[in-house]
């Protein structure tokens, strides 16, 4: 009677668990699936330097707050020449003339709209970065017609065919219905399982484009679901994270003074304070520049004469892919602060304690709540989620259920938040 309530047979009333979508078909050896390669315009390079610290930081918390103050003035878009010469080119040229700031607009182009249903993805690209919209199916035996995929999904991506033996780029496996398809975002960092639907008659997008505003129509409308990393985010004070930061900082003061003239330690300070103690800043300035106390404002650091860049933080370059990564560990260091945990980051001791505290009996129940409470808060860090899917996709290990979005114990945490 047991095994008849247990796994898989067919039509089983009481067998609730999905096991279906997550057994491996088959007896031949599974093939993994390549990362993908998306090409980045040129631009993101520019979005990606120290010196637009600022923007990057703005960009995440207080660029889509509305500041409208008295009537509003839209102004007509004349690209339909803009239009007819990027129809001539292929995909690789669009992209690669997109070389300054002002070239990645959405003021004369088609637009896509992907709204994320997690609150805290834990990676979001940049400006200026590339990803490609592609339909996934199983191929199904000779003679049996591929799923029917309408215009309108073909608009934006194109179908791709997975053998039996290729495994699905997502945690879970694809459905194998005759016309059944999942719809992805694919970038260097991330796979994202989106679904597609119709954008509300009344919806459109206020595009600002410097003071000018952009009254423009949503194109296609997607709904993403759980963001699948396919690279780990760097954790705090990691070697990873030093290094970096020490190039950058290094990069920084090298970049302002290598002309001529002086920088305060104010600047490197709002420049990089979030990211690094005073401590190394003084250090890296010491390294290539020296203090002067001339002038009024308390003097300023001057290159060193004959200073040269050293030739293995000038060969290190910074792609956006890196950048990136980084800007969503400093995303993720930021929450934690916020909610009080400025010494804890990694889950290294940390589960085995909360153990300790549920066998003892002498705690109060409050105390064992809280702890479970930052345990679940560390796992879903940046740097633990994107861990946690890299390591189950190259080695194939059994994925936290807390960590899958629609899990019944993700769910509990979120209603607890909530409550």
């Amino acid at each position: 009677q047991f095994k008849g309530l247990g796994g898989g047979g067919g039509g089983n009333r009481y067998d609730l668990s999905n096991d279906e979508h997550y057994r491996v078909t088959g007896t031949k050896a599974r093939i993994r699936l390549a990362r993908p390669t998306v090409l980045n315009a040129p631009a993101a390079l520019k979005f990606s330097r120290p010196s637009v610290q600022h923007y990057r930081d703005s960009y995440r918390t207080q660029s889509f707050k509305s500041n409208f103050k008295g009537p509003v003035r839209f102004h007509e878009v004349n690209w339909p020449e803009k239009q007819k010469d990027k129809e001539k080119k292929g995909s690789e040229e669009k992209i690669s003339n997109l070389k300054k700031r002002s070239d990645v607009t959405m003021s004369d182009t088609r637009i896509m709209l992907v709204e994320r249903f997690e609150e805290q993805p834990p990676i979001i690209l940049n400006a200026g970065m590339g990803s490609r919209l592609i339909h996934v199916y199983r191929t199904k035996p000779e003679g049996t017609p591929a799923p029917v995929i309408s215009p309108e999904h073909r608009a934006d991506g194109k179908p791709i065919g997975l053998d039996p033996q290729q495994d699905s780029p997502f945690y879970g496996e694809l459905p194998g219905g005759p016309n059944d398809f999942v719809t992805a975002l694919e970038t260097n960092l991330y796979r994202l399982p989106m679904a597609k639907h119709a954008p509300a008659t009344t919806d459109f997008l206020v595009i600002k484009q410097g003071n000018q505003y952009f009254l423009r129509e949503i194109g296609s409308l997607y709904v993403a679901g759980q963001t699948h990393p396919l690279t780990k985010v760097p954790a705090p004070n990691s070697k990873d994270h030093t290094a970096f930061v020490n190039r950058e900082l290094l990069a920084f003061v090298y970049q302002r003074l290598q002309h001529g003239g002086t920088l305060r330690m104010s600047e490197v300070v709002d420049e990089f304070g979030s990211s690094a103690s005073e401590g190394t800043m003084r250090k890296i300035l010491k390294e290539c520049a020296d203090f002067s106390r001339d002038g009024s404002d308390g003097g300023g650091w001057t290159l060193k004469q004959r200073y040269e860049m050293p030739k293995e933080v000038e060969d290190e370059k910074h792609t956006p892919e890196t950048v990136c990564l980084f800007d969503s560990l400093k995303a993720g260091s930021k929450r934690l602060k916020h909610m009080g945990l400025n010494r804890l980051h990694l889950l290294d001791g940390v589960t085995n304690a909360v153990q300790d505290f549920q066998k003892d009996r002498q705690l109060e129940s409050s105390i064992k709540e809280g702890a479970r409470c930052v345990q679940e808060i560390l796992a879903h860090t940046p740097w633990s989620i994107s861990s946690a899917f890299v390591s189950a996709s190259d080695t194939r290990q059994q994925l936290p259920m807390s960590m899958l979005t629609g899990s019944s114990t993700a769910r509990k945490a979120a209603l607890r938040d909530v409550g």
